[in-house]
């Protein structure tokens, strides 16, 4: 490079280190106080982000833990999004759901019946929903409950065809 070029460059550096602080953005967590200091920044009380939180004490949270040893039934193998509901029917105060699982199959389930793979448990049935709560860990080695429901599918789905049988599309109507 010949000199002009590098006295080019160092006064561009130059200008570009003493541009004026009110155009740099602030680092700090707190706005500046009223009298210009700026207020001192103490990570020494909080709880490294990075590390298992091992100080945590046992909580409610902790204690809903979902019973690992129970028989899983068989809408437990599939997860809530897979399943659709397809209709309700009750009789003798008992309302029970029609699901249907992936493969086309309709389960009939009832209230304490087990849905989904998060430990789903049926809590109410009604003419157009199905309301479950299903227990999931919190990611502190703790678990949690939450409300999930399933409300009737009304629109048709598409139809697999039968094994063996081919599907006949439509033909357009052609005229000669």
């Amino acid at each position: 490079m010949n000199r002009t070029t590098v006295l080019l460059l160092a006064a561009l550096c130059s200008v570009a280190t003493s541009a004026a602080p009110s155009s740099r953005i602030s680092q700090s967590a707190e706005p500046a106080a009223d009298d210009g200091q700026r207020p001192a920044y103490r990570s020494t009380a909080l709880r490294n982000p990075f590390e298992p939180a091992s100080n945590v004490e046992p909580t409610l949270a902790q204690a809903v833990k979902p019973d690992m040893r129970r028989a899983k039934e068989p809408l437990e193998h599939y997860a809530l999004a897979q399943l659709r509901l397809v209709g309700t029917l009750s009789g003798r105060g008992v309302a029970h759901a029609l699901l249907r699982d992936p493969s086309g199959e309709v389960h009939l389930v009832s209230v304490g019946g087990h849905v989904g793979t998060d430990h789903g448990r049926v809590e109410s049935v009604q003419d157009d929903a199905v309301t479950l709560v299903e227990t999931v860990q919190d990611g502190a080695g703790g678990w949690v409950r939450r409300q999930r429901s399933l409300l009737l599918s009304h629109a048709e789905e598409p139809r697999q065809p039968i094994a063996g049988k081919a599907a006949k599309s439509p033909q357009p109507h052609q005229e000669d």
